[in-house]
């Protein structure tokens, strides 16, 4: 997932978050092609607050949804141990 957060990162915004345009050519940029029509849906699905933007955080928590419960967990284990 950092590859393509890298990736996300260059179609977002200074806020971290990608519109409906700038997430479709972040999609072709890692070859997904949807149509017109299914991105609508898609980003609907995603934007849960309709603000109309996508955050990294949102998107990644959707795809990678056991990656991000690893990362919760290294890091309730390395805080036990001091924060080391």
């Amino acid at each position: 997932p950092s590859v393509l957060k890298e990736q996300f990162d260059f179609f977002a915004e200074s806020d971290g978050t990608v519109d409906k345009e700038n997430f479709k050519a972040f999609l072709h940029h890692i070859k997904i092609y949807i149509t017109d029509d299914s991105l609508k849906k898609l980003f609907k699905v995603i934007d849960a607050d309709k603000d109309k933007k996508i955050s990294w955080e949102i998107l990644s928590a959707i795809c990678f949804p056991d990656h991000r419960k690893k990362k919760i967990k290294i890091r309730r284990r390395d805080t036990t141990r001091g924060g080391v």
